[in-house]
């Protein structure tokens, strides 16, 4: 970066001396017709407040030829004779005496002059979100440490106990177990009401989407098959799935797949309008008993991606659904969340990852997604049992 500037501009001067005296002329007349001269109760900065009074009257034309040479070596000069404090004084004085009268500037400052204050502005209003979301997320922090804190007291007592010593051997067993892969976490497996596991059928094997008739046969059975109103999975992952939201407000969400409405539930604390659909009528039922009293939150029987709700989004949710379409169906779903999604709208991504006999998994649905060059990826969340993504439509949102 060059030390001084190829063009002369008095507002940029107003902040400090951009210009070494020997690179200036000013015509004689003028210095004796206004009476101008160096100000010699100054022990630093007298060529930039000869400057700023001759400036304004004599305008600066600027030469792009070598004129001179300005050279300073560290040791002898202005620059390393003079304490901080006295260059600080010299400067407040100059811009003291500038300030006090009236200030001519050339054309072209009112420009430049309101550009800068626009931008200020807008650098401001940003600050104030800035500090705002830096206060809940210190607010957060501090909340999350302290149950840090106490989960591993908890924890340090516990393994401390006769009780951890006295069934190490029957942990390694069920460690070696679920290596060799005979125990499967219990929310990704549907239960039956007798808490039995119910029958899944290969689906994964032929790339089919899993039929309707297949959950509808599970609601029947249960009314709360995979338990989602009682499994801590369910629970954990409907907060984080929650907290991942990038922005405080939506005016219009989707939710396909939503079961028997839990999620939809806490969704609708975030959104001035919620669609939730579910292709299995009982599943519908529940969500709309749940949702009751809530006038913006509409639930809707819809078996998706063959059917969609008309509208943009600014926001769509997909949990724990595309796992269970085949390869078409599941382009299929990828195109029309997209085409959906406003300009700047999120999506969030979240499936379970054990396999399972099911067709797609969670790294598979989550990849295709995000290989798609209409969206960007703002974030991730990987655990052993679920994974998250934060998607959003690339553009920038339309004026509303």
């Amino acid at each position: 970066m060059a030390l001084f500037p190829e063009n002369f501009d008095l507002v940029d001067h107003l902040v400090g001396n951009r210009s070494p005296l020997c690179g200036l002329a000013f015509p004689r007349a003028w210095l004796t017709a206004l009476g101008v001269s160096f100000d010699e109760s100054l022990e630093v900065c007298e060529d930039w407040d000869l400057l700023l009074r001759i400036a304004p009257f004599c305008g600066v034309a600027v030469s792009h030829l070598v004129t001179s040479h300005y050279r300073y070596h560290g040791l002898g000069d202005a620059r390393s004779g003079h304490s901080d404090i006295a260059w600080e004084v010299a400067k407040r004085t100059v811009i003291d005496k500038v300030n006090s009268k009236p200030l001519l500037l050339p054309a072209g400052s009112v420009n430049k002059l309101r550009s800068e204050r626009e931008l200020l502005g807008a650098l401001e209003a940003r600050l104030t979100v800035l500090e705002s979301d830096l206060t809940r997320s210190l607010a957060h922090l501090g909340a999350t440490q302290a149950e840090l804190a106490m989960s591993r007291a908890v924890m340090e007592e516990f393994r401390h106990s006769r009780s951890w010593r006295v069934t190490a051997p029957l942990r390694g067993l069920g460690d070696a177990a679920r290596r060799l892969g005979l125990l499967k976490a219990r929310s990704s497996v549907p239960r039956s009401s007798e808490g039995q596991a119910a029958d899944q059928p290969e689906f994964a094997a032929a790339q089919q989407t899993v039929p309707v008739e297949y959950f509808e046969t599970l609601y029947a059975d249960n009314p709360d098959p995979w338990g989602f109103e009682t499994e801590w999975y369910e629970e954990r992952k409907y907060a984080l799935t929650i907290d991942s939201l990038p922005k405080k407000r939506y005016r219009r969400a989707f939710e396909p797949g939503c079961g028997i409405g839990v999620l939809t539930a806490t969704l609708a604390t975030r959104c001035d309008s919620v669609i939730s659909v579910d292709c299995v009528a009982r599943a519908v039922r529940q969500a709309q008993d749940r949702v009751q009293g809530m006038a913006w939150v509409e639930v809707r029987e819809m078996t998706v991606p063959d059917q969609w709700p008309e509208g943009s989004f600014d926001l769509i949710v997909i949990s724990e659904l595309a796992r269970y379409f085949g390869d078409d169906d599941l382009g299929q779903l990828i195109d029309r969340t997209i085409l959906s999604l406003k300009h700047g709208a999120d999506l969030v991504l979240v499936h379970h990852r054990p396999h399972g006999a099911v067709p797609q998994s969670a790294e598979a649905v989550h990849g295709a997604f995000a290989a798609r060059g209409e969206l960007v990826r703002l974030g991730s969340y990987t655990q052993p049992e679920f994974l998250l993504d934060v998607l959003a439509r690339a553009g920038q949102p339309a004026f509303e």
